[in-house]
């Protein structure tokens, strides 16, 4: 349970790295690229979350029947 739940709470910790955008004012290519993997990171967390969920939630399904 816990794994899946860190797995979710990637998405948030990965959305404060926007700033980025912040630090490369002055570079907006490296910003463009920061945010571009940010927004990556935070999908491949959300997708990790939501199968380990599944897999969680399968498990007790079949404790229960």
């Amino acid at each position: 349970d816990i794994v899946a739940v860190a797995g979710l709470g990637g998405i948030g910790f990965t959305v404060s790295l926007l700033m980025n955008e912040l630090a490369y004012a002055k570079q907006p290519q490296v910003a463009v690229e920061g945010t571009l993997a940010v927004l990556i990171a935070s999908v491949i967390a959300a997708v990790i979350g939501v199968i380990l969920t599944a897999i969680r939630a399968r498990h007790y399904r079949s404790i229960d029947a």
